[in-house]
């Protein structure tokens, strides 16, 4: 079985109003926003995904993740080891 988990970080509510994004030019973070905001809100998703997978089970269907403004930002799913991603 694999567990499967995509979303897509770059809305308002992963980034503040300081927040400067991505930086390719520091290489100690990758290029990749370490911002407070950004921190946080994934946190939160993750938490939001194991309590919906804790009180719910999994399916094997994919599952919407919403983000805190409540935007569609991805999905995840438990699926066999045959199923190919795209």
């Amino acid at each position: 079985m694999k567990f499967l988990l995509s979303l897509t970080a770059d809305n308002a509510a992963f980034h503040d109003v300081n927040c400067e994004g991505e930086d390719p030019s520091d290489s100690r973070r990758f290029g990749i926003c370490q911002c407070e905001t950004m921190r946080e809100e994934l946190a939160g998703i993750l938490r939001e995904t194991a309590r919906r997978i804790e009180e719910r089970g999994l399916s094997g269907f994919f599952e919407t993740i919403y983000d805190s403004n409540g935007n569609d930002v991805g999905r995840f799913a438990l699926k066999p080891d045959s199923y190919k991603t795209a």
